[in-house]
């Protein structure tokens, strides 16, 4: 019996540090950042990819974005929800939508 309760507080602990890590004052600014962007991605026409990727970039540089993190933060996005709500949440704020 001792060893069932050992083995199930030791599964929970396993569990609990399985999940996503907490968030940082820089993954909410990776957010904000996303959610303009996206914001951005809807209010202009780009003639190609190319206008989009400068435009990107440019928004990269006015928020001192190095293209390394942001890929860091788009692996963080897939797994972390509520990282994903803070990003809809401001989009939503910051578009009006």
């Amino acid at each position: 019996m001792l060893f069932r309760s050992l083995l199930i507080v030791m599964l929970a602990v396993a569990v609990i540090g399985c999940g996503p890590r907490a968030l940082t004052e820089s993954d909410l600014a990776f957010a904000d950042f996303e959610a303009e962007w996206l914001c951005d991605v809807q209010r202009y026409s780009y003639a190609d990819l190319s206008e989009m990727d400068t435009a990107r970039a440019d928004l990269m540089v006015a928020h001192g974005v190095e293209a390394e993190d942001y890929r860091d933060f788009k692996d963080l996005l897939e797994e972390h929800e509520e990282l994903r709500i803070r990003v809809a949440d401001t989009y939503a704020a910051t578009c009006g939508v």
